[in-house]
């Protein structure tokens, strides 16, 4: 959309901010999975 508008410099920012942000998400998401699971502890 905004390349339609003639505004490139700020589609390839948004681009940017967007593949970075995919980037740091999937890394973290994969840290968390890689964790081993720990079953909860029944209090009653």
């Amino acid at each position: 959309m905004l390349c339609e508008l003639g505004q490139y410099w700020s589609a390839s920012i948004a681009t940017g901010i967007i593949l970075c942000a995919n980037i740091l998400l999937r890394e973290a998401a994969q840290r968390i999975n890689a964790q081993p699971y720990q079953q909860a502890l029944d209090l009653e």
